[in-house]
């Protein structure tokens, strides 16, 4: 099925990765009519089959993602409250506890699929905000007033 492209947009975020929704989440909630076109099909990059892997989001990022509206989508989070660093099989080792600094924990681990199921529920949220994939970029034409 072809999707049309809105005829005009603020910004055209070509990637729906998690930093390109990221980023059309926050220029979205900012008020910018925001395209994101991306070749993968949001149903298959957010299936449990296709990324097994974690992120771990540090506490600057979890608050990144709470002023962009996004952490609410976010169930599945587990919070880092202790890190310990060491070498091999060494005896020695470091070790860090949330507690020595505050109350918050360092950060959080977060499935990537959970991640950018969080991101695109966020961008349905958004009226500014349209997803156009599975899609590709045909060609870009630049102009004067943009491109």
């Amino acid at each position: 099925m072809e999707q049309k492209a809105p005829d005009s947009a603020d910004v055209v975020v070509v990637g729906g990765g998690m930093i390109g929704l990221g980023l059309a989440a926050a220029l979205g909630g900012a008020g910018l009519r925001c395209v994101v076109i991306d070749r993968q099909d949001p149903a298959t990059a957010t299936a449990a089959a296709f990324d097994g892997r974690v992120s771990a989001i540090a506490y600057a990022t979890w608050r990144l993602l709470e002023t962009i509206g996004v952490w609410d989508h976010l169930g599945a989070a587990e919070p880092i409250l202790d890190i310990r660093v060491s070498d091999r099989d060494s005896h020695l080792f470091l070790h860090y506890d949330h507690r020595d600094i505050g109350t918050a924990p360092f950060g959080y681990m977060v499935e990537n699929r959970i991640i950018r199921q969080a991101l695109l529920a966020r961008l349905a949220a958004l009226d500014s905000v349209r997803l156009l994939a599975p899609a590709e970029v045909a060609e870009v034409r630049r102009a004067a007033g943009g491109a």
